[in-house]
């Protein structure tokens, strides 16, 4: 019988899903704060040398976690506190050791090859690489245990340590070594803080199932290499530009942030129908699987592709106000990364987990990679920056299909069929014709006139009118679905 050993039941199902939310905007938002303000403070060398240490050790911790973090929630709950603690202890152990084979990897290839091009900074990064992912468990561990405004109160209080631990040498001029210093420094702090929190659970070793431990590892290989392909794809580009244009390292980190709004749209839409689609799918009523996940990207649509578009049309003023003149060059790229999120209208791997076709997402995060390095590299070298950019967007339209061609075997829908390519078609048009307006009225504008106002004004104007036009002529038919 499981157990629970401290449960806010009296905390509402929204205070619960507040704190949760806390922390995880709080990680968000704080690390968009530090790539800013980094790109604004240091010298154009030292922000290219910490925007390279940075995608390492993004990858480097992200790896070593191994996605094991996760079976905390799913295994924990259904064990006595007894075996629920041994859990605990072997995973922060082996988390503890497999951050340390990272560390010592990098160092070893340091040593040999000189990627990094400073010992120093390696060290520093093997020492993050093993105090940071055992830590990784602390938020899910008190989750699991239902003390969820402890959980959100460590994932917010861990990110605030990081922001000022970095941003404090950068601020006071210390440079990109003592930089990654304070990335270091927050590592351990986190990690002997992880210590403190958990150390309850870090005991009775001996009372672990060596199955349970089996079952573990089996029910993350397909999560961390999904997640492994994933942040390999995010990160060879620009690695691939710091072999090929390494003076150009900070400005393509610049042009590949994502905006938060566009990045949690689309998850939160896929998890608002997960139980829904499980359940359907479960029954075998793929069909109405199919409706509901279509009424779903339908209304992702008719918010996403305008915000795209319309992140896109400001981009310009964006880039100059938030990270200077000096980024210009970030501008094109920027706007086509953006345009990446033109199909980011729901979470894809959802259905492929709601059919039971794990292994799927793995091929889609590895057809995405593979597609990655091939197109980003042939554009990088016949026509360099935006050439990259344009490789790494086509990457992900050859993923997408891909994954939707695989989608269409959940619902049994041919490609064609199986999305909702006229609602999402006619969005872009309508969406691209505002962009295209508010462009146009920029050049006819005396200077002093602020142009984001204009081109915001205008944009909004033209999407009205679209859907003005067009209401009414979607297709019908499909009734309404509930999850």
């Amino acid at each position: 019988m499981s157990s629970v050993e401290t449960v806010d039941r009296d905390a509402s199902l929204g205070r619960r899903v507040g704190w949760i939310a806390l922390g995880q905007t709080c990680e968000k938002v704080s690390q968009l704060l530090m790539i800013v303000v980094l790109a604004r403070v240091l010298s154009s060398q030292d922000w290219n040398t910490l925007a390279l240490m940075l995608t390492v050790y993004v990858v480097g911790v992200t790896l070593a976690s191994f996605n094991l973090e996760h079976s905390i929630m799913y295994f924990v709950p259904r064990l006595d506190v007894a075996q629920g603690r041994a859990l605990v202890s072997r995973t922060f152990i082996s988390l503890v050791g497999s951050g340390f084979i990272a560390g010592a990897t990098l160092v070893v290839l340091e040593s040999a090859f000189g990627l990094l091009g400073s010992m120093r900074l390696a060290l520093l990064l093997a020492v993050a690489f093993t105090a940071e992912p055992p830590t990784a468990i602390c938020g899910p561990t008190l989750l699991a245990r239902g003390r969820v405004r402890a959980s959100g109160t460590w994932d917010a209080s861990m990110s605030v340590l990081q922001l000022g631990a970095v941003l404090g040498p950068a601020l006071a001029g210390a440079g990109a070594t003592a930089t990654v210093a304070g990335l270091a420094v927050a590592a351990l702090v986190r990690f002997a803080t992880s210590v403190v929190v958990l150390r309850p659970r870090l005991e009775n070793l001996s009372v672990a199932d060596e199955g349970m431990l089996r079952s573990q590892f089996m029910f993350c290989i397909p999560l961390g290499l999904t997640l492994a392909a994933g942040v390999l794809a995010k990160s060879a580009d620009k690695w691939m530009i710091a072999v090929r244009l390494p003076e150009m390292v900070g400005t393509y980190v610049v042009a590949a942030q994502e905006i938060p709004v566009l990045a949690a749209l689309p998850y939160a839409g896929g998890a608002a129908i997960a139980v829904g689609l499980v359940r359907l799918l479960a029954d075998g009523h793929r069909t109405t699987a199919h409706r509901l996940w279509i009424a779903q990207v339908e209304s992702m649509c008719r918010i996403v592709v305008p915000t795209v578009l319309l992140v896109a049309l400001v981009a310009p003023e964006l880039i100059r106000t938030v990270f200077g003149p000096a980024f210009e060059p970030a501008v094109v790229p920027f706007r086509l990364f953006v345009l990446v999120s033109l199909h980011r209208v729901t979470e894809y791997g959802a259905v492929l987990r709601a059919a039971g076709r794990v292994m799927e997402t793995v091929w889609s995060g590895l057809v995405l990679l593979g597609s990655n390095i091939l197109l980003g590299w042939t554009g990088l070298v016949c026509w360099g920056l935006v050439g990259l950019t344009s490789g790494a967007v086509l990457a992900f339209v050859v993923s997408w299909i891909w994954t939707l061609g695989r989608i269409g075997r959940v619902f049994g829908e041919p490609l064609h069929r199986v999305f909702p390519w006229g609602t999402w078609c006619r969005q872009v048009a309508i969406s691209s014709a505002a962009f295209v307006a508010g462009e146009s009225v920029v050049k006819v504008i005396p200077p002093p006139v602020p142009t984001v106002p204009c081109k915001v004004t205008v944009f909004l104007g033209v999407v009205a009118i679209g859907a003005m036009v067009i209401r009414g002529s979607e297709p019908g038919g499909r009734g309404e679905v509930t999850a």
